[in-house]
């Protein structure tokens, strides 16, 4: 049985307990991230006793909801204790489509329950387990030669929070992709993330102490995120964003640990991220409400 709650009656402990010692956690669902993220509301839908849960992000115009996936959360979708069948999965499924879905993403870990020709997205990732020379052999040939170089003579690497990103060079380059509500949102998360120890940010200076870097990751259960990273590109000495990809992954290698690049179906980022022996792995995107793109682009 299936049961529909609100973010604001939903049994917070059993939740985050299912949550937590699902197979597949991933941080974007906690209740506190979602709060953050869909200012509009979410609601959670529940197998029987929390035997699995599913969260599902909206955004509300004229008087409507329309589920969308948020920005900074790149996949929802159902997460359990153990496997579910594809019966329950499909269960889930149905609920979702009392919704008017715009977008949402299921984790990597439903793409199973899915027809193996449904469209994909990309994401990849880098296992850390091994040992810095083994992952670093697994560069390609032109990422190894780059790297040969030290950097460091001309680049500085900082390490830390800093408390908003509404200043400065900062601000104008993410104002050329995000709205400003959603650097509102950004700014939330990065100061939640950073109070509950789960953000690193990383900034990197040329000569004079300019700016010209800037990456945000999230640390949780396992799992090293690529929150966001910006790059300002006419000013970055060349190839330093690979040179600070490479020290987080020596800093972090023989670990337990994924570094989750979040992304991306864009060609060329998708090639750095395998240029350093990322892997591609797959999730679902998922909408029932066609229409409504449809008339905005005429």
């Amino acid at each position: 049985m299936i049961h529909i709650y609100n973010h604001k009656n939903i049994d917070k402990r059993n939740y985050s307990n299912c949550l937590h010692n699902s197979l597949n956690y991933r941080v974007y669902a906690e209740l506190w991230y979602l709060d953050i993220v869909s200012p509009d509301g979410y609601d959670i839908l529940v197998l029987n006793n929390f035997e699995a849960v599913m969260p599902i992000a909206y955004h509300k115009k004229l008087g409507m909801k329309f589920v969308v996936q948020p920005t900074f959360c790149q996949q929802l979708g159902i997460f359990y204790k153990e496997n579910i069948s594809a019966e329950n999965f499909s269960l889930f499924l149905s609920f979702l489509n009392r919704y008017r879905v715009r977008s949402y993403c299921f984790n990597e870990e439903n793409t199973s329950y899915f027809p193996t020709d449904c469209i994909k997205r990309d994401n990849q990732i880098l296992n850390l387990e091994s040992n810095y020379l083994t992952i670093s052999n697994n560069y390609n040939k032109n990422k190894k030669r780059v790297l040969k170089n030290d950097f460091s003579p001309s680049i500085e690497i900082e390490e830390g929070y800093i408390d908003s990103v509404i200043k400065g060079t900062l601000f104008t380059h993410l104002h050329n992709f995000l709205s400003e509500s959603q650097i509102d949102i950004l700014n939330s998360l990065l100061l939640e993330l950073n109070h509950r120890n789960l953000l690193k940010q990383y900034t990197v200076y040329r000569e004079q102490h300019i700016p010209t870097v800037y990456l945000w990751l999230i640390f949780s259960k396992g799992r090293i995120i690529n929150l966001l990273s910006v790059r300002i590109k006419e000013i970055e000495i060349k190839n330093s964003y690979a040179y600070l990809i490479d020290l987080i992954i020596q800093k972090y290698s023989n670990q337990k640990l994924i570094f989750d690049f979040e992304g991306s179906m864009i060609q060329g980022i998708a090639n750095f991220n395998k240029s350093l022996g990322a892997k591609t792995k797959h999730y679902i995107p998922y909408k029932n409400f066609k229409w409504f793109d449809a008339l905005k682009k005429r």
